[in-house]
């Protein structure tokens, strides 16, 4: 196998959707038993729905992530990681009417009862904080300029060398170490 990164990387990107399909698999079962989002029936279709959408993009992308494996297409390979992306936030937002369905909803009154939306608040931004990085990642991949986009594909194809990328909390944990990274 040549020496390029994302040829090395797409067996474990398909190991990872299969993953996610599976957890998908098991949420829909939980998801479509639940007590707690039978009373609120329309998060309960809403999450289901984006629960199967979910299932169908991780499982299309392990597939095609094959495809492109076989190919050897970069291309198509960073674009079915959007669709990976897309699933794992399309996930992300039905775990999070999960937690609203058993929690947010009864710690309203404790929270902030003269204030209810700081619940709703806390909720969404604790629901960004948890899923920064697909949101980040999938806005990178749509909104790359062609130029940008190239020097990604460049990098996956061992063209040049990859560049560090830390975020800003792996940035602050080295400074904090005295460490540059």
């Amino acid at each position: 196998m040549e020496d390029k990164t994302w040829l090395k990387n797409a067996s474990a990107q398909i190991t990872l959707n299969s993953i996610f399909a599976a957890f998908v698999g098991v949420f829909i079962a939980l998801a479509t038993t639940d007590n707690a989002l039978s009373e609120l029936y329309k998060l309960q279709f809403i999450e289901i729905c984006l629960l199967l959408i979910s299932f169908v993009m991780f499982a299309l992308s392990a597939e095609c992530t094959l495809d492109a494996l076989d190919e050897k297409d970069v291309k198509k390979y960073v674009y079915y990681m959007l669709w990976y992306n897309i699933a794992v936030i399309l996930l992300g937002i039905s775990m999070a009417i999960l937690i609203y369905a058993h929690f947010f909803a009864a710690l309203k009154k404790y929270i902030s009862p003269a204030h209810p939306w700081i619940t709703y608040v806390i909720f969404i931004l604790f629901f960004l904080v948890l899923f920064w990085k697909w949101f980040n990642d999938t806005w990178w991949l749509i909104r790359a300029t062609n130029k940008k986009m190239t020097a990604f594909l460049d990098e996956l194809e061992g063209k040049t060398e990859p560049k560090s990328n830390p975020s800003c909390l792996m940035r602050k944990f080295y400074e904090s170490k005295d460490l540059d990274l």
